[in-house]
């Protein structure tokens, strides 16, 4: 949930400063998403799919709000790079792992066996993670104070995603079969982290 909070807050701090109401709003929402999760992880007060719902408000409002998604819509030049594209289209593919998680929470009662790994794995790996490799090359060319020739690859960022597809589905059938759980935890984890590292090799190499 800080997680959440932190990054969600960081996403929307320059269309704070364009004075729009939704995002303004939407801050007071992350404010109170956090307070209701630090609450209920203490107490438990809330249903968890109260909690849900103002996580998929919060997940649409981060979509509506961002300063990529809104140079985008304007049309403005900047948003025809190489770089800010690929930004924009990997920051969508973690918004929707936040969605998918926060319908997850929602549906927590008709999943319950499975719902803790599903949302950890869909928060984890697929919100978090995601926009950690979202970001990579933007904090490297600010450390740099310059910008990539190239964007990063594509192809492993991809593969990333792929892993945690399968991460979750098997998540979803542990039921099912346990071993394959066991298994797809072992192989996605290894693979998880190989292309993770190569991710961001791919980054430091297009600066180069």
């Amino acid at each position: 949930s800080f997680a959440i909070a932190v990054i969600g807050a960081e996403r929307i701090e320059l269309t704070l400063g364009f004075n729009r109401t939704s995002a303004k709003v939407l801050y007071l929402s992350l404010i109170v998403y956090l307070g209701i999760s630090i609450i209920n992880s203490l107490f438990y007060l809330i249903p968890v799919q109260i909690v849900g719902i103002i996580l998929l408000f919060v997940s649409i409002g981060l979509i509506y709000n961002d300063s990529a998604m809104i140079v985008y819509v304007k049309g403005s030049a900047l948003a025809q790079g190489a770089l800010h594209k690929f930004a924009r289209e990997t920051l969508i593919v973690a918004y929707l792992w936040l969605i998918f998680a926060s319908i997850s929470i929602i549906l927590w009662n008709q999943i319950q066996a499975v719902a803790k790994d599903v949302v950890f794995h869909s928060i984890g790996l697929g919100f978090i993670f995601t926009m950690i490799l979202s970001h990579a090359s933007i904090v490297l060319s600010s450390t740099l104070a310059k910008m990539p020739k190239m964007i990063p690859s594509r192809i492993l960022f991809y593969l990333f995603q792929l892993m945690t597809i399968i991460r979750v589905f098997t998540d979803l059938f542990v039921t099912v079969s346990v071993e394959l759980w066991s298994w797809a935890g072992w192989i996605t984890g290894t693979l998880h982290f190989i292309f993770f590292i190569l991710y961001i090799l791919s980054v430091l190499r297009s600066f180069k």
